[in-house]
């Protein structure tokens, strides 16, 4: 099947298709093809119906547990924060990110936007060099005193 979409039903049954990176597909394709069918959900619980959340939660518990990883604060919230971080940090806007998580408010989205100082410097650094812009005439310098800006 072509997984370059998913179909999602997130909390509150909101549904939207999410995009799947390459990567992702390759994996998602060799798990499907060991379980044996590629229909239905891609995580079902016994009876082949969509896992709760609620298994989902225990089963990301075990396998931390199994990884030494229980004491980190990992949690699915978390891995949820850090796809939406790595997400704007390379270079997705937050109108799209508001989709991909299934937002209904943008100002639901906004708390993803981080604002560290790599970040600003990066911004910063989009800005052009004012040094290589020539005045229009030597004689037609001015000087700025009583300024706002402050080093």
């Amino acid at each position: 099947p072509d997984l370059s979409e998913v179909f999602v039903r997130g909390k509150g049954g909101k549904e939207r298709l999410i995009p799947v990176p390459e990567q992702t597909r390759e994996v998602l394709h060799a798990y499907l093809a060991e379980r044996g069918h590629e229909s239905g959900p891609v995580l079902p619980n016994r009876d082949g119906r969509p896992m709760t959340s609620t298994t989902l939660q225990r089963l990301f518990t075990r396998v931390l547990k199994r990884a030494g990883l229980q004491d980190k604060g990992y949690s699915i919230h978390s891995l949820r924060h850090a796809y939406a971080t790595m997400l704007l940090r390379g270079g997705a806007d937050i109108r799209t990110l508001k989709d991909l998580m299934g937002h209904a408010d943008i100002s639901t989205t906004a708390v993803y936007v981080h604002s560290d100082l790599g970040t600003r410097q990066k911004a910063a650094a989009c800005l052009p060099d004012f040094r290589l812009v020539q005045p229009a005439s030597s004689t037609t310098t001015r000087q700025t005193t009583g300024g706002l800006l402050h080093v």
